[in-house]
């Protein structure tokens, strides 16, 4: 019982997780998972720097959360 309570926490996680991160899409238009990296270092106050950061810090918040030493019945880790 304990794993199944464990995995629809991790679930419910990683499904904040990745609403946090459509939020963040869709108030910057870009996805910093995948295409983010370097940006925030060009950016100024003027350009939204202090925006995306707050956006990436949300995102980093939910993925926190998620909990990446669960292990599986079988053996297998399980992320988030």
């Amino acid at each position: 019982m304990h794993t199944v309570q464990t995995q629809g926490r991790n679930i419910r996680f990683y499904a904040e997780y990745l609403t946090q991160r459509a939020i963040s899409y869709g108030s910057t238009k870009l996805d910093y998972v995948r295409s983010g990296e370097g940006r925030l270092k060009r950016l100024n106050v003027e350009k939204g720097l202090l925006r995306e950061t707050e956006s990436v810090q949300e995102v980093i918040k939910a993925l926190v959360k998620c909990d990446v030493s669960v292990l599986a019945p079988d053996g297998r880790m399980l992320i988030c």
